[in-house]
């Protein structure tokens, strides 16, 4: 299901994985290093998961869709989590997928054309907080019966989604987390390599990077942060990479058309 070089994110059906697919290109996560694979429903997902091997696992991630009372139910959740696997990564989507599809509003009403349909979308709740059933339902009536009529998705503002949605925002994060463990940056990029480069490019006390809490961070802190090996400093990292593969990739498509 998944080669070596690849992480492989297993999700409940077909359209959850086209949708996945969409918000992976709007927050620019790459195609190649992520494969997202459909298991027909949770259950099989389980059965899938309980029987990899440790070393096998950790290529894997999953993401259900759990309801919000659930999600922030302590016992009904710890339960769900320990339907699976320990050895792999659990996001949950809440209450499912679909939900996401309102998480940048602005964006989403672009792409209506009924002014009810419009003032719908204003009014609706943060997208963890709307029922299941009726997200679905609105989704088909103000976007289409068609999965392929959703695909605007991959034009979202996904820092402003990532703001609407702590699902999402998790979400996100995680799967950028286990892509810088999966390139292996501690022992490819060596960070105290890469931090040391930090320290090299500006004025150690000038505010490099803010974090998703906004707390600034000034260049010193970063190095540190990144040397150490802790979550802020790989999410650093992780940006870093993120942004030099769009710049060399639009700087290939330039000395293409020239």
């Amino acid at each position: 299901m998944m080669s070596n070089n690849h992480l492989t994110l297993l999700v409940e059906n077909s359209a959850d994985a086209q949708l996945i697919q969409w918000i992976f290109q709007a927050a620019k996560i790459p195609s190649e290093q992520i494969v997202v694979t459909p298991m027909r429903g949770r259950q099989n997902i389980i059965k899938f998961v309980n029987n990899l091997a440790e070393n096998i696992a950790k290529n894997y991630a999953v993401l259900v869709s759990v309801d919000l009372e659930k999600f922030c139910d302590s016992d009904l959740k710890s339960k769900i989590d320990h339907q699976f696997n320990s050895f792999i990564t659990l996001f949950y989507a809440v209450p499912d997928v679909t939900s996401w599809l309102f998480a940048d509003k602005k964006t989403a009403i672009k792409y209506v054309k009924s002014d009810w349909g419009k003032k719908l979308i204003e009014d609706l709740p943060a997208p963890d907080e709307i029922s299941d059933n009726k997200n679905k339902a609105i989704a088909k009536v103000i976007f289409g019966e068609k999965y392929s009529q959703w695909d605007f998705l991959k034009y979202i503002n996904i820092d402003e989604a990532m703001k609407s949605s702590s699902s999402l925002k998790d979400f996100i994060e995680g799967i950028n987390k286990l892509l810088i463990q999966k390139e292996d940056v501690a022992s490819n990029m060596n960070l105290k390599v890469f931090a040391g480069l930090v320290n090299e490019v500006v004025p150690s006390d000038t505010v490099l990077w803010k974090t998703s809490q906004g707390r600034p961070l000034t260049a010193e802190e970063i190095s540190h942060e990144i040397e150490s090996g802790s979550e802020i400093g790989l999410q650093y990292a992780s940006d870093v990479l993120r942004v030099s593969r769009d710049f060399l990739k639009s700087m290939a498509k330039r000395r293409n058309t020239q």
